[in-house]
């Protein structure tokens, strides 16, 4: 009986490696081949996503941004004080002016404590969503921009597409984490839109 037990157990474990043997090549097999199709769909997404002309986009923005500020004047602008804002945006600007066309923000623009600093931040805003933000180091002079003397932030479709740096200042490098913080901070200004007269 003990003989038939060790045959059986015996029998068992080379029966089990073998078959073992047979699905590590066939979970190989199959990884592989699920590679080979991730590449293809990788492929075939990245040749079908269309580029996007950067020069054109830009350009467009530029005319929007200039048809807003050539406007400035005829726009709803509404004033929020920060004091009711969180503490981040409460110490680092005291105002910030909102622009309003035919009822939709286009502009906002924030505006620092008195005596703390001269930069200003400007964003500028199509169906709800930012096309450009603008920040100047001696921005505070309020109304029409003619001219930018600062940074220019583009972007499409929720991603940042080109900045151009338009000060005397050198850079070394472009921090993408810039781009990002100033598009994390036109939306909380979008949300925080004052809904009357204040």
């Amino acid at each position: 009986m003990k003989k038939a037990f060790i045959f059986f157990f015996l029998a068992g474990i080379t029966l089990a490696a073998c078959n073992s043997q047979d699905s590590g090549e066939k979970t190989s097999t199959a990884t592989t081949q699920t590679q080979d199709t991730s590449k293809e769909t990788l492929e075939t997404e990245s040749s079908t996503t269309p580029e996007i002309d950067v020069d054109a986009i830009s350009a467009d923005i530029n005319g929007y941004r200039q048809m807003i500020e050539d406007k400035l004047e005829s726009l709803d602008r509404r004033e929020m004080d920060t004091a009711s804002a969180r503490d981040q945006i409460k110490q680092k600007w005291s105002v910030i002016h909102y622009y309003f066309d035919n009822g939709h923000v286009v502009r906002v623009k924030t505006y620092p404590h008195e005596g703390q600093s001269n930069r200003t931040e400007e964003f500028y805003y199509r169906g709800g969503e930012l096309v450009c933000a603008v920040v100047e180091d001696n921005g505070t002079q309020q109304g029409k921009e003619e001219s930018i003397q600062g940074k220019v932030y583009y972007y499409y479709n929720g991603k940042a597409i080109r900045e151009v740096n338009n000060t005397d200042e050198q850079e070394y490098s472009i921090r993408e984490s810039d781009a990002e913080r100033l598009m994390q901070e036109a939306k909380e200004y979008f949300e925080l839109t004052p809904t009357s007269e204040m």
